[in-house]
């Protein structure tokens, strides 16, 4: 996702075509980290606190620590860093504030428009970030934010003239300065692929399959200890097409953006269908994962009730599968916000429940039913 102002119309009325943050004391922290894989109350059995972040790898279809112990991680997304810059809050407040909701992973978004003012900007960024989030005691993502059809020259958001020799020199100076940084856990190498049908686009899976074993390979030979993940087509959602074995790469993660609208209830046989399938073989994460009961920007996909949200992380939980709920941010154009204001951070209906699931809370009892619409 991205700002929505010039884009997400597009690209969510188009997208309906198939469906559509000092550390807390250690009595929160003690609610607020990693699970064990296969959890299914929604607890977190544990946290890094203020200790040293050790480095994650794979191990079969889990993520797991320096011990290796399974991981579920989970978190929050971030909007990108340059809408953070230019509204005044990618600061230490905004990495504090996501750890005292519970999380132990934040999702960091680098935009096309960001990486063109010049990579020492990215990397100021970067450098910031990583040690807000260290101080914290949270994870990184790291993840190239652009929506659409590469191989045809086809995106959303206003975003033009990206190429794939643009995305390798990206990821040529993020793994060869990050390579050595625990903190900095994955690498999401392309948000959402997406072939853009209804301008004419198509963009096959073993195409996408080229490309993207192509850039594991690129940031593996110069950061071969931090884990690539790669999403599905149709906006990081489907890899139905690549079978049992999408990717050549080996020891990857999944990244997957199962917004309410892309399955109809009852959406499980769907999920399976999509994504679940692959829950056993690979380590997956939901990195974009939200719902507003109220969107008015394209309700089709993100308008959803709390029991989309109960449903999605019952079966993220059962299967093993981390995430990052997006998005914590509140300003104008980026739909599912989190929390309703900067001064209080008061949840919204959606924020309510990943904060109190990121806080320890069984998810059928996290979060509140019976949102009310200003339009209804």
């Amino acid at each position: 996702m991205n700002t929505v102002e010039r884009g997400c119309s597009c690209r969510m009325t188009c997208g309906s075509r198939r469906a559509g943050l000092a550390l807390l004391l250690a009595l929160v922290a003690g609610a607020c980290a990693s699970g064990q894989s296969g959890a299914t109350d929604g607890s977190l059995a544990g946290d890094q606190g203020t200790a040293e972040l050790g480095r994650l790898r794979v191990q079969g279809h889990q993520i797991v620590d320096r011990e290796g112990q399974p991981l579920v991680l989970r978190g929050l997304g971030f909007a990108d860093l340059l809408t953070l810059d230019e509204n005044g809050h990618f600061d230490e407040d905004t990495f504090h504030n996501a750890r005292a909701w519970g999380a132990n992973l934040v999702r960091l978004p680098v935009t096309p428009a960001a990486y063109r003012l010049g990579k020492e900007r990215v990397f100021g960024y970067l450098d910031q970030a990583i040690g807000w989030a260290r101080k914290h005691g949270m994870y990184l993502i790291i993840e190239w934010h652009v929506s659409g059809n590469l191989p045809q020259g086809l995106f959303l958001f206003g975003d033009t003239d990206i190429t794939l020799d643009e995305i390798r020199q990206f990821w040529t100076d993020v793994a060869g300065r990050y390579a050595n940084e625990p903190v900095v856990a994955f690498y999401e190498l392309y948000n959402e692929p997406a072939a853009i049908e209804w301008e004419g686009g198509s963009w096959s899976f073993a195409d996408w399959q080229a490309t993207a074993d192509d850039l594991v390979t690129l940031v593996r030979g110069l950061s071969p200890d931090t884990i690539p993940m790669l999403g599905g087509l149709d906006f990081a959602y489907d890899f139905s097409d690549g079978g049992a074995q999408p990717f050549a790469s080996p020891n990857i993660a999944l990244a997957v953006h199962p917004y309410p609208g892309r399955a109809r209830p009852p959406r499980q046989p769907a999920w399976d269908e999509a994504f679940g399938y692959l829950a056993d073989k690979y380590p997956m994460l939901l990195t974009e994962v939200g719902f507003d009961p109220c969107d008015d920007i394209v309700p089709d996909t993100y308008r959803a009730d709390v029991e989309y949200g109960r449903e999605i992380l019952t079966y993220a939980a059962q299967k093993g599968i981390g995430w990052t709920a997006f998005v914590f941010y509140q300003g104008p154009y980026w739909p599912m916000p989190l929390f309703t204001d900067w001064e209080s951070l008061t949840p919204t209906t959606s924020g309510k429940l990943f904060r109190d699931v990121l806080q320890g809370v069984p998810i059928e009892q996290a979060g509140e039913s019976g949102t009310e619409c200003p339009d209804d």
